[in-house]
């Protein structure tokens, strides 16, 4: 994104939703990712009179652009997997509900697949930090509730588990399969996670390429773009 922008002679800067406000005389456009906290700003973002795009989904469209990927199948293909390398017991590290509406729409994924097959969903929330993985992992050792999977719905928390799992001796993924969520570039396959791909380099091609035809649309109105892109399961040894 950034060397496309900067070929035609745009900049990217990081500025909070009031640094926007104050400095709006120097954006010619605004790219926004999808959560909760941003969502109560894009109402006024979208009196400012240039082109937003959202990378994700929130809740309601607002008439921005929107690039997300099919969280929704990142679930199903998650709990899929899981359940067909055998492992029956598992466990869902997400956000809680409404925090992230991306993590809602993979918990309801996951939630599906594991109705198709006649199994309860079982999920514990928190901030999805890596801290929050770790403490996971240790907790359930602690009251003797280990499942045999747990799906990380994001890498950083997956990694806090692996990180536990190896402080506690547990065999991964004979004692405890562990999947993620995003396939973080070199992290995860370093460390062998397997996770389920977001395409970030996609994503942020193709939010360059829609921001420079809107911002040089001459100042017709471009109609809301909404685009969804696949996302692919990454088997590695941790599952």
């Amino acid at each position: 994104m950034k060397h496309q922008l900067k070929a035609l002679g745009y900049k990217i800067i990081l500025l909070d939703f009031e640094e926007i406000f104050m400095n709006i005389q120097m954006v010619d456009g605004i790219i926004v990712k999808a959560t909760i906290d941003t969502e109560k700003f894009m109402p006024k973002l979208m009196n400012l009179n240039v082109p937003v795009i959202t990378i994700g989904r929130h809740n309601l469209s607002y008439g921005a652009h929107m690039l997300r990927v099919d969280d929704y199948l990142s679930g199903q293909t998650g709990v899929n997997h899981l359940l067909s390398r055998g492992y029956q017991n598992l466990v869902i590290l997400t956000y809680p509900h409404g925090h992230v509406p991306g993590f809602d729409d993979r918990l309801n994924g996951a939630s599906e697949a594991l109705q198709q097959n006649g199994k309860l969903t079982t999920v514990i929330t928190g901030d999805m930090t890596e801290t929050f993985g770790y403490d996971t992992v240790v907790n359930l050792v602690q009251n003797n509730q280990l499942p045999q999977a747990l799906f990380c719905l994001n890498d950083i928390s997956a990694i806090g588990a692996l990180k536990a799992c190896k402080d506690l001796n547990i065999s991964i993924p004979d004692k405890l399969a562990v999947l993620g969520v995003d396939d973080m570039p070199t992290v995860s396959e370093l460390l062998s996670l397997s996770t389920i791909r977001h395409p970030i380099n996609e994503l942020a091609e193709a939010a360059a390429k829609l921001m420079i035809k809107s911002i040089e649309s001459d100042g017709q109105r471009i109609e809301p773009v909404e685009e969804v892109f696949p996302t692919e399961l990454m088997v590695r040894r941790t599952s």
